[in-house]
C-alpha cells in the first residue's frame, strides 16, 4: 500500500514539474518576445530622431522654413503609426498628423520606409520633407542608409532629391 501511494506521487510529482516547466517556457518566451519589440521601438525612435534632424536635409532647408518649425509634424501613416505621441527630438515634440490638411505649421515629414535587418546592425529610411515658400509646394525625397555601430546609428550612405 505504501508502495503504491509513493508511486502515485512520484508520478503526480512529475505531471506537476512538467507542468511547470511547460509554464515557465511558455513565460519566457513571452517575455522574450516583448523585450524585443521594445528594443525594436527603441531603435525606430533613434532612426526616426536621425531622419528628423539629419545634417545634408537640414543644409538644404531654407533657414526662414527652419525658422517655422516648432515641432517636427509627421503625417501618420502604416510607418509612422509606431512613433510614440511623447517622443521628442531635440526639445521639439514629434507630433503626428492624420493628414497634410491639418498642419498647424508650413512644414510636415512623410516616412514611406523605415526598416531594420534582422541582425539588428542595418536600417534604410526613405521619407519626404515637404514645406511651403512663398504658397509654393515643395518636396524635399530623402533615402539614407544607417550603420550601428557602438549602439548608435550612423549614417553612412545618403541621397536628396527635390
Amino acid at each position: 500500500m505504501k508502495k503504491k501511494l509513493l508511486k502515485n506521487n512520484i508520478r503526480n510529482l512529475r505531471f506537476f514539474k512538467s507542468k511547470l516547466i511547460g509554464t515557465l517556457l511558455v513565460v519566457l518566451i513571452f517575455l522574450s518576445q516583448n523585450l524585443m519589440a521594445q528594443g525594436a521601438s527603441i531603435n525606430e525612435d533613434q532612426l526616426v530622431a536621425k531622419c528628423l534632424t539629419f545634417q545634408p536635409l537640414q543644409d538644404v532647408i531654407p533657414t526662414e522654413v527652419k525658422a517655422q518649425m516648432a515641432t517636427y509634424q509627421v503625417l501618420n501613416n502604416d510607418v509612422s503609426s509606431k512613433i510614440p505621441s511623447t517622443l521628442t527630438v531635440e526639445g521639439k515634440l514629434v507630433s503626428l498628423i492624420s493628414n497634410s490638411k491639418s498642419i498647424s505649421s508650413k512644414t510636415y515629414f512623410v516616412f514611406n520606409t523605415l526598416s531594420i535587418n534582422n541582425k539588428g546592425d542595418l536600417a534604410m529610411a526613405e521619407y519626404d520633407f515637404i514645406y511651403k515658400k512663398n504658397d509654393v509646394e515643395k518636396v524635399l525625397s530623402v533615402t539614407v542608409e544607417f550603420k550601428k555601430e557602438a549602439s548608435k546609428w550612423q549614417q553612412f550612405n545618403y541621397y536628396i532629391s527635390n
